[in-house]
Protein backbone atom coordinates (compact mmCIF):
# COMPACT_ATOMS: atom_id res chain seq x y z
CA UNK A 1 0.00 0.00 0.00
CA UNK A 2 3.00 2.00 1.32
CA UNK A 3 4.69 1.68 -2.40
CA UNK A 4 1.38 2.23 -4.16
CA UNK A 5 1.43 6.21 -2.68
CA UNK A 6 4.51 6.41 -3.15
CA UNK A 7 4.99 5.97 -6.80
CA UNK A 8 1.42 7.83 -7.24
CA UNK A 9 3.49 11.01 -5.45
CA UNK A 10 6.61 9.99 -7.68
CA UNK A 11 4.54 10.54 -10.67
CA UNK A 12 2.11 13.87 -9.41
CA UNK A 13 5.71 15.39 -8.33
CA UNK A 14 7.19 14.36 -11.53
CA UNK A 15 4.41 15.28 -13.66
CA UNK A 16 4.23 18.98 -11.84
CA UNK A 17 7.98 19.37 -11.92
CA UNK A 18 7.83 19.03 -16.10
CA UNK A 19 4.42 21.31 -16.37
CA UNK A 20 6.25 24.14 -14.55
CA UNK A 21 8.50 25.07 -17.44
CA UNK A 22 5.27 25.13 -19.92
CA UNK A 23 3.97 27.94 -18.14
CA UNK A 24 6.77 30.75 -18.07
CA UNK A 25 7.11 32.34 -20.48
CA UNK A 26 10.03 34.54 -21.98
CA UNK A 27 9.82 38.05 -21.19
CA UNK A 28 8.67 40.46 -24.01
CA UNK A 29 10.82 43.21 -25.59
CA UNK A 30 10.63 46.29 -23.71
CA UNK A 31 9.17 49.40 -26.14
CA UNK A 32 12.38 51.28 -26.82
CA UNK A 33 10.77 54.11 -24.12
CA UNK A 34 12.38 57.49 -23.98
CA UNK A 35 15.05 58.29 -22.01
CA UNK A 36 15.45 61.39 -19.89
CA UNK A 37 19.08 62.16 -21.91
CA UNK A 38 17.16 62.05 -25.35
CA UNK A 39 17.55 66.35 -25.27
CA UNK A 40 21.82 66.02 -25.56
CA UNK A 41 21.77 63.52 -28.65
CA UNK A 42 21.40 65.80 -31.10
CA UNK A 43 24.61 68.26 -29.43
CA UNK A 44 26.90 65.54 -30.28
CA UNK A 45 29.94 67.41 -31.49
CA UNK A 46 29.45 70.45 -31.22
CA UNK A 47 32.19 72.95 -30.22
CA UNK A 48 32.55 76.20 -27.98
CA UNK A 49 31.84 79.06 -29.64
CA UNK A 50 29.08 77.44 -31.70
CA UNK A 51 25.07 78.09 -31.11
CA UNK A 52 22.91 74.87 -30.85
CA UNK A 53 19.48 74.59 -30.71
CA UNK A 54 18.86 73.10 -27.56
CA UNK A 55 22.13 73.74 -25.26
CA UNK A 56 19.84 75.72 -22.94
CA UNK A 57 18.31 72.81 -21.52
CA UNK A 58 21.57 70.89 -21.33
CA UNK A 59 22.62 74.43 -19.34
CA UNK A 60 19.56 74.11 -16.73
CA UNK A 61 20.10 70.27 -16.56
CA UNK A 62 24.19 71.10 -15.28
CA UNK A 63 23.06 74.15 -13.33
CA UNK A 64 20.06 72.21 -11.27
CA UNK A 65 23.19 69.25 -10.41
CA UNK A 66 25.72 72.38 -9.43
CA UNK A 67 28.02 71.76 -12.39
CA UNK A 68 26.99 74.98 -13.89
CA UNK A 69 26.65 78.30 -12.25
CA UNK A 70 25.41 81.79 -14.54
CA UNK A 71 25.15 83.40 -11.26
CA UNK A 72 27.45 86.57 -12.61
CA UNK A 73 25.68 86.43 -15.77
CA UNK A 74 22.19 85.27 -16.11
CA UNK A 75 21.64 86.41 -19.83
CA UNK A 76 24.06 83.22 -20.75
CA UNK A 77 22.04 80.81 -18.62
CA UNK A 78 19.04 80.99 -21.08
CA UNK A 79 20.80 81.11 -24.86
CA UNK A 80 21.56 78.04 -27.09
CA UNK A 81 25.67 79.41 -27.04
CA UNK A 82 28.43 77.05 -26.14
CA UNK A 83 30.47 79.19 -24.17
CA UNK A 84 33.68 78.82 -21.85
CA UNK A 85 31.30 78.44 -18.51
CA UNK A 86 29.86 75.42 -20.46
CA UNK A 87 32.47 73.99 -21.61
CA UNK A 88 34.19 74.00 -18.06
CA UNK A 89 31.04 72.86 -16.76
CA UNK A 90 31.09 69.84 -18.98
CA UNK A 91 34.45 68.93 -18.49
CA UNK A 92 33.66 68.31 -14.71
CA UNK A 93 30.56 66.64 -15.62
Amino acid sequence: MATKVQLILCIFFFSLALSLPSHARPSKAKAKNPTSFNFIKHLEGCHKGETVKGLKHLKKYLEAFGYLNYSTNQAHAKDDNFDDYLEAAIKIY
